[in-house]
């Protein structure tokens, strides 16, 4: 059965163990899916790192909006927000990654989920991405 971009929040947060597989096309509208194609295609691998690493700054661990926002599956949730939890010493576990989230968001209704391994645009830095309910 095919999955369609969610409607509400329970819908969405009934999507994270999905999202961790899913086909690309599911995640961004084609024409901000061309753009981030473009995007990558303009930078080398090292390009890429050095300008994420300028955005993390000197922090190990940061909360970044997605600058290539899942606009598909949010595309009929405009109150929830796109951010990537980033950690450069590796994987988080569940609940670091809610004390992180909590700690950012105070009150707020939030849900995560992680790409596998094989699906992830940027491997060499541990991340998760994050959808905010505002």
């Amino acid at each position: 059965m095919e999955k369609k971009a969610p409607k509400n929040w329970q819908e969405l947060t009934a999507l994270m163990e999905y999202l961790v597989d899913c086909p690309v096309d599911f995640f961004r509208l084609d024409e901000d899916e061309a753009k981030y194609g473009e995007w990558k295609k303009r930078g080398t691998r090292e390009e890429v790192l050095i300008n994420l690493n300028d955005e993390l700054g000197d922090s190990e661990i940061k909360i970044l909006r997605n600058n290539f926002s899942y606009t598909k599956i949010l595309q009929h949730l405009p109150n929830v927000q796109d951010w990537v939890l980033w950690n450069r010493k590796g994987k988080l576990n569940d609940k670091k990654i809610r004390e992180i989230v909590n700690t950012e968001f105070v009150g707020k209704e939030w849900c995560y989920f992680e790409r596998g391994a094989n699906h992830k645009s940027v491997p060499e830095i541990w991340h998760c991405h994050v959808f905010v309910k505002n």
